[in-house]
């Protein structure tokens, strides 16, 4: 599915809604507090929440993929760097 709208929400959900039928394609489930913040680079989607967490998701199977730990406060903001999620290939001489 390329065109998509992404909805998250202070329930702890993020809908999934496919732009051309408008049908809802997927709900993503983890978070424990609000989500704050959703960022979306390609497939991948992050969202920031207030139960300190932020996850990397998979929009296409609705996957987790990680779950990024550590911080003493709720996240309010994510920002996704271009070409951030590629890998990065090292050349030895």
């Amino acid at each position: 599915m390329k065109q998509i709208i992404l909805c998250s929400s202070k329930d702890t959900l993020i809908h999934i809604w496919n732009r051309e039928t408008l049908a809802l394609h997927m709900t993503l489930r983890g978070h424990t507090e609000p989500i704050n913040a959703i960022a979306l680079q390609s497939s991948r989607l992050v969202s920031a929440s207030g139960d300190r967490t932020a996850m990397l998701w998979d929009t296409y199977t609705g996957e987790r993929l990680k779950t990024f730990e550590g911080h003493e406060r709720g996240l309010a903001c994510i920002e996704f760097k271009v070409n951030i999620l590629t890998p990065i290939h090292v050349v030895s001489f």
